[in-house]
């Protein structure tokens, strides 16, 4: 029998079969394959595209010393750069735009040069484009410009009003590949070279702005232009009480101190500089920097700044307003000035200046340099308004200055007593008549009364976060009358100032009798807001004589918001640490001072709210005293004293041994 070759039909079906099914899959990984590279390289224009967007914007930004600004409607989205650069020697000012279209999805950009315009007072658009409507990006979905990041500089521009200064601009770009398969969003955040306004007032940015000059610097040096080296900011130093030469030097050699203007940029600085670059430095300089810069006589727009670092211990001057009285109406204020550098002559030269923000609001204005009474008109439209005081106080001596300003709220109708206790660490006197106790004056005769009380801003309105510090509160209420006594134990955190709100609300009060009804009742409900100031310390200079290592010596602080008696309880508050100790002794003579306890002292009752705190001083010698003292010549000692669990309010006593 012969044998069949070839296939069978059966055979062929499923050949074919699996044939059909291997074509399928492969068709459908190739289909896929195709798909994902697709959308990758859809993926990855997006992205370029949006990235190269962001990048070129960030090329407009970073440069700029101009002004920003961002401008948002239902057609596009602007942002707005001002910008001023030198070119051979002339200033140009530029406008430069960058536009999203949000119909198109389309983001140009543009540029103008600018020309001020004396018959329009402004700076214009001078000439056509110098470039226009040049595509950045399309298919954008969204251009967001984040410009929060601010700082204020008081003063500084040419009108002398405050500027806002952009520190750095955070954009985002979102893109898409025109079908929506695709899509992408960047966002960096850019840190700005120059210093740059937030605005789009084009005079307003070019004449306060400086425009950047690469060729011109200052250099300086204690003798001529030849030894001179150049100014690097802040770090570049300067000693209180040297002279110096400044030179405004051109292209690294050429010196133009003979074309410039000379000034220094901090309004209470006490160094000067001549028309002829000479920096003298003040020797009570109160800034750690000095700002000079050099600006052109004939473009004062053009102009070199160079901040140097003056070195030398200065004397400080502090000043704070103390409260002696919130009698309703009549308001008391005290100082205390914190100038431990300052001789006691120096100390009684000062100058005090009082001003009051609303003295239409003011009967009698009481000043008696340093302190200040006032009458408060006892009107209606004066109930619950804010007036601000500010003390100046002046040194003619140093030429230093130092101000202080509270807030004072003119109390409301029916108030009566002060708050000249509202303060931490004060209890246990709950007697009637205390400085602690207080009243409201009611008209008529009541039965019923309800209390209420919790922690608000100065306005009045309750701050529900302080409610866990109810519980540092002290308050004893009359049941039927008008009295309250109100303490703060010393846990209240001491770090920041409170307003606290006591209601009283009066219940079945007999008003007019109305014929048809009879007697009709009405709730009333009276208010006061009283303020616990934060707490600090002031040191005091003391001059001690006939000091050996024998003797102690006493030293002083004033503290305000915490009762001095404070002092007295276990563990202590208030610490004590001897930062320098300042003594001549032979070699091998090693002195220590020791810082030991307080106690507090008041004038009268109404000074203990910034009590006088008197504490001691004594010496140890790691030699038998007997044997060096005559060897001993004690100068000064700097003590600080802070409190334990807030170390930050602290202050510092110097003692002088004379």
């Amino acid at each position: 029998m012969r044998e069949n070759k070839g296939m069978s039909l059966v055979e062929l079906l499923i050949t074919v079969a699996i044939l059909a099914i291997v074509i399928v899959t492969a068709g459908a990984f190739m289909t896929t394959s195709s798909r994902s590279f697709a959308k990758g390289s859809a993926d990855s224009d997006v992205q370029d595209e949006a990235e190269l967007a962001v990048n070129q914007i960030e090329d407009l930004i970073i440069d700029v010393n101009g002004g920003v600004s961002m401008t948002d409607d239902s057609a596009k989205m602007e942002f707005l750069l001002y910008h001023a650069e030198d070119t051979n020697g002339t200033t140009v000012y530029k406008k430069r735009t960058v536009t999203w279209n949000k119909a198109s999805g389309d983001m140009e950009c543009s540029e103008w040069n600018m020309a001020y315009d004396s018959t329009a007072g402004d700076y214009v658009e001078n000439g056509p484009a110098v470039y226009e409507k040049q595509l950045l990006a399309d298919n954008v979905t969204n251009f967001e410009v984040d410009l929060s990041d601010t700082i204020t500089e008081k003063g500084a521009a040419k009108d002398g009003s405050d500027l806002t200064i952009v520190r750095s601009v955070s954009i985002r770009v979102d893109c898409e590949d025109g079908t929506g398969a695709a899509a992408y969003a960047t966002s960096p955040i850019i840190t700005l070279r120059n210093r740059m306004m937030l605005g789009n007032n084009a005079r307003e940015i070019f004449e306060t702005t400086p425009t950047a000059d690469t060729t011109l610097q200052l250099y300086i040096s204690n003798d001529t232009v030849a030894t001179a080296v150049p100014i690097i900011d802040r770090v570049t130093s300067v000693d209180r009480t040297g002279v110096y030469n400044i030179f405004a030097m051109v292209n690294l050699g050429s010196c133009v101190n003979d074309q410039v203007d000379w000034e220094i940029g901090e309004a209470d600085s006490l160094s000067v500089i001549n028309a002829d670059g000479v920096l003298s430095v003040g020797e009570y300089e109160p800034n750690d920097y000095l700002t000079i810069t050099a600006k052109y006589k004939s473009n004062p727009n053009k102009k070199a700044t160079g901040v140097v670092k003056v070195l030398g211990s200065a004397k400080t001057l502090g000043v704070s307003i103390t409260t002696k009285s919130l009698l309703p109406f009549h308001p008391q204020y005290g100082s205390l000035i914190d100038a431990p550098d300052y001789t006691e002559e120096e100390k009684a030269n000062l100058q005090y200046q009082w001003t009051v923000s609303e003295p239409e609001r003011v009967e009698s204005f009481t000043d008696n340099g340093k302190g200040l009474e006032l009458n408060v008109k006892k009107e209606a439209g004066n109930y619950g308004v804010y007036i601000t005081i500010t003390l100046l106080v002046t040194s003619p001596d140093t030429g230093q200055r130092a101000s202080d300003s509270v807030v004072y709220r003119i109390d409301n109708e029916y108030v009566m007593d002060g708050d000249s206790y509202m303060m931490r660490g004060y209890e246990g006197h709950t007697g009637y008549g205390d400085l602690a106790w207080f009243t409201f004056e009611v008209p008529f005769w009541t039965d019923s009364v309800d209390w209420e009380y919790y922690f608000c801003d100065e306005h009045g309105n309750r701050i529900s976060a302080y409610d866990n510090l109810l519980q540092y509160v002290l308050i004893n209420t009359s049941t039927g009358g008008h009295e309250y006594w109100l303490t703060f134990t010393k846990d209240l955190p001491p770090d920041r100032a409170f307003f606290i709100k006591v209601l009283c609300t009066y219940h079945n009060i007999h008003n007019v009798r109305h014929p048809d009804l009879g007697y009709v009742y009405e709730d009333v409900t009276y208010e006061r807001i009283h303020e616990i100031a934060a707490v600090k310390i002031y040191g005091q200079t003391t001059h001690v004589q006939n000091v050996s290592l024998y003797g102690g010596f006493n030293f002083y602080y004033n503290l305000i918001g915490y009762y001095g008696l404070a002092w007295r309880n276990e563990p202590y508050v208030f610490e004590y640490s001897v930062e320098e100790l300042v003594y001549d002794a032979p070699e091998g003579v090693v002195v220590t001072c020791i810082a030991a306890g307080a106690e507090a002292r008041a004038d009268s009752e109404n000074d203990k709210n910034h009590g006088l705190i008197q504490a001691f001083g004594s010496f140890e010698c790691n030699q038998e005293k007997w044997m060096v003292n005559d060897q001993v010549t004690l100068k000064s000692a700097k003590i600080k004293i802070y409190m334990r669990d807030y170390p930050n309010i602290c202050s510092y006593a110097t003692v002088i041994f004379d």
